[in-house]
C-alpha cells in the first residue's frame, strides 16, 4: 500500500484519484516514514498512528500566500516614502521547502543592488525525495 497524506480530499476525488492499493490519511500531519511504516498525527485527535506501506506521496495546497503583496502593490503612501517596489519572495511567490524561502531572501538581498541579467538562470532547484527505508 501507498500512503497518500493531503488536506483536500475533494480535489484528489476530482483528479480520478481511485487505486485500491492507496490509502488516503487526509488532515494529518507526517511525522516520519521509516522501515516500510509511515507515523501521522492527528491534531484533533490528538493522537499518533502508525501503518505499514511501502512508500508515501505527500499532497498539499500549493497556493501563494500573497495578499500582503496584493494589499501592498501599488500603495500610494509607499510610494510617497520613498518604496519603489515590493517584491515577492518564498511562500508568497510560490510554496515550497523553508530552505527554498531561506535561500530566496538571501539571495533577493544578495542581489537587490546588482544589474539584472534577463538571460542568467536565477537558482538551481535541488529536489528532495524521501523514500521508505
Amino acid at each position: 500500500e501507498i500512503a497518500v497524506a493531503g488536506p483536500q480530499p475533494a480535489a484528489m476525488a476530482a483528479a480520478g484519484i481511485h487505486e485500491p492499493s492507496l490509502v488516503f490519511e487526509f488532515g494529518q500531519d507526517l511525522l516520519l516514514v521509516d522501515g516500510g511504516e509511515a507515523a501521522f498525527h492527528d491534531s484533533l485527535a490528538r493522537r499518533e498512528r502508525r501503518i505499514t506501506c511501502s512508500g508515501v506521496i505527500s499532497v498539499t495546497a500549493r497556493l501563494p500566500n500573497d495578499a500582503l503583496w496584493h494589499a501592498l502593490n501599488g500603495n500610494a503612501d509607499l510610494e510617497k516614502a520613498g518604496i519603489c517596489s515590493v517584491t515577492r519572495i518564498g511562500d508568497c511567490y510560490g510554496p515550497g521547502l523553508i530552505a527554498a524561502a531561506v535561500y530566496q531572501g538571501h539571495r533577493y538581498v544578495r542581489d537587490l543592488e546588482a544589474p539584472v541579467d534577463p538571460d542568467g538562470l536565477p537558482f538551481r532547484r535541488e529536489r528532495h525525495v524521501i523514500e521508505a527505508t
